[in-house]
């Protein structure tokens, strides 16, 4: 397999980034539980070990704070500010200018207005320097034209300029997390994977969540459905799962994306090779 820094080196110019096969992290900035008791910790590895090791997506949320953005999972601050994000994303491109970072922003744990909310991203893009990083359009381009940037996907509100996440007519999203049984949550991501390989082309970019957590219900944390989820995916994506050869399955987005098989201890990349090697490569 290519090196999953740059594995997108192999894949044609013309190929749409909705058809792509990408690996992503649900809650990326997400480490940090506090007093959470679990329920706040998405991640075990940071953003630039993720992008390293082949993440493409990225699921980032803001807490708009004093005119900045301070990166959140609830209540809790994660120890990093959206331009600590911009200068890992941006140091990483640089050094791999074959590849695209899909980002999704929205608020977190703050209730400023669209207007303003969007005051501060226009800030961080005009005013702080960031505006060239970001490839913004209101369609998902090729490849080709999008490579060493980072696409802007706007969650709520809307960033006034992006693909808005919320769009189903560009965007089809699979995110049961609400406490979701785990047979539940295991057929939503089958359906959702099946419908993304059998759209070819795909107009739209397939987003597959594998996350849940309790949601005060329940006392299973982001962990407890990953143990069972990321094994579970392996194996749909594996010899005798769904996949089939040429089609490809959009974006999976996943928690504790260094745990493959749901152990606590042994870091693996097996997740995101094996969304990955769902892709034709040129020769």
């Amino acid at each position: 397999m290519t090196n999953l820094k740059n594995w997108m080196s192999g894949i044609v110019d013309s190929a749409s980034v909705t058809d792509i096969s990408i690996p992503g992290s649900h809650e990326s900035c997400a480490m940090h539980p506090g007093a959470s008791l679990g329920f706040a910790q998405c991640q075990e590895k940071d953003i630039g070990w993720q992008l390293n090791h082949g993440i493409r997506y990225l699921d980032i949320r803001c807490r708009a704070i004093e005119g900045s953005f301070a990166i959140h999972h609830g209540p809790f601050y994660q120890e990093k500010m959206f331009g600590d994000v911009l200068e890992i994303c941006n140091g990483f491109l640089k050094e791999n200018p074959s590849e695209t970072i899909l980002m999704r922003i929205q608020q977190e744990y703050s209730e400023v207005s669209g207007e303003d909310f969007q005051a501060i991203f226009r800030d961080y893009l005009d005013k702080r320097g960031w505006g060239s990083l970001f490839y913004v359009s209101n369609s998902f381009p090729k490849l080709g034209s999008a490579r060493g940037k980072v696409i802007l996907m706007s969650g709520w509100p809307y960033l006034g300029s992006g693909i808005r996440f919320s769009d189903s007519t560009q965007v089809d999203i699979q995110d049961d997390y609400k406490d979701p049984t785990v047979k539940k949550k295991k057929d939503e991501i089958k359906g959702h994977l099946a419908r993304a390989l059998a759209a070819d082309p795909k107009i739209k970019l397939f987003v597959n969540h594998t996350s849940a957590n309790g949601a005060g219900s329940s006392t299973w944390t982001p962990w407890s459905f990953a143990k069972d989820m990321n094994p579970y995916v392996l194996d749909l994506l594996g010899d005798k799962g769904i996949f089939t050869p040429g089609k490809t399955t959009g974006v999976i987005a996943m928690d504790y994306v260094n745990r493959p098989a749901g152990n606590d201890t042994g870091d693996s990349d097996n997740l995101m090779e094996g969304v990955i090697r769902c892709n034709s490569f040129k020769n």
